[in-house]
């Protein structure tokens, strides 16, 4: 049945409601979420893994990141070589992780029996609830600062005469607490969605989020001047044996910023259509699977000079 005629069929009467947000009493060794992706499931593409990647990479969190990175002492290209550093040995962690997800179509659950057994998986899953509560609070109070300025831009001086009932010790006022209940009420339908249907929203999302980013860049750059300034940030450059652990604790934050992303990726790995590509163990056949591949001058030439004069004086 289509999600459209479920949703209409559950607000038809109260019992219809009842059984639509009933959950299907299961066992936690078996049930239908730690089976394999059946096939109808297998729909993210490498499109989908970019957009999924980029979205995170252009995310507020990243930004406050850079800030940090700026004000422990580094100079922007300092914090530029740690991101480099910090996301290629992240990279390799993703593809890792992924490997066994995206050939048994299995998620995180399972994925982690093979290391600790059915019994001692717990352990890591409760770990990995952990993480993802504080992750998920984390980009919520980013979601719910971000939602009062979107509402400040709509409602301009109003938004700003709100009075604030909270005390100080709150740390947080009455307009953004209630820019937060905002952002609540409409990320909340988005966790029903199932990650097979979610994916488009991450394309999109990833143009939406590209751009933005882009326009504001623009917009700073052409407030000032068209210059990108002197990067002079006001903090003494570090240097020499002082530089090595601000440098460590930047890689380090480059990785913690992902970590609770990284050991979510099998589940997102699991509904991939197929590993890309295929391994030989053999020179001859990956030589051979190239020709049948891109049959031209241009594969017939490399692969005559890589197969034939490559190896004609070894012996």
């Amino acid at each position: 049945m289509a999600l459209k005629q479920r949703a209409k069929k559950a607000f038809s009467s109260k019992e219809e409601f009842k059984k639509f947000i009933q959950t299907k009493e299961q066992g936690t060794y078996f049930n239908e979420d730690l089976l394999p992706s059946p096939p109808s499931h297998r729909t993210w593409t490498a499109l989908h893994f970019f957009a999924y990647y980029l979205t995170q990479t252009f995310s507020p969190s990243s930004y406050n990141l850079g800030a940090t990175l700026v004000s422990i002492g580094l100079t922007w290209w300092h914090g530029i070589i740690a991101a480099a550093i910090g996301s290629s040995i992240l990279s390799a962690i993703v593809i890792l992780n992924s490997r066994g997800a995206t050939r048994y179509h299995v998620g995180f659950p399972v994925y982690v029996r093979a290391a600790a057994g059915v019994a001692g998986s717990r352990l890591f899953i409760v770990v990995r609830a952990s993480v993802a509560i504080i992750y998920f609070a984390t980009q919520s109070y980013y979601g719910g600062r971000v939602t009062a300025v979107a509402l400040r831009a709509i409602f301009g001086s109003a938004w700003e005469r709100i009075p604030n009932t909270l005390p100080a010790s709150a740390g947080i006022t009455s307009a953004n607490l209630l820019a937060f209940f905002v952002f609540w009420i409409v990320q909340f339908p988005f966790m029903f969605v199932h990650p097979v249907v979610i994916r488009h929203l991450f394309v999109a999302k990833s143009v939406v989020t590209t751009a933005g980013f882009l326009g504001v860049f623009g917009w700073a750059v052409g407030s000032n001047g068209g210059s990108l300034g002197n990067f002079n940030f006001g903090t003494p450059a570090l240097s020499g044996a002082a530089l090595v652990w601000p440098m460590i604790q930047a890689i380090n934050s480059v990785m913690a910023a992902l970590c609770p992303i990284l050991i979510n990726q099998p589940d997102i790995a699991s509904a991939s259509v197929n590993v890309l590509g295929k391994a030989y163990w053999n020179v001859w056949d990956l030589y051979d699977a190239i020709l049948t591949a891109y049959w031209g001058p241009a594969a017939r030439a490399g692969v005559f000079f890589a197969s034939f004069v490559s190896r004609k004086d070894s012996n």
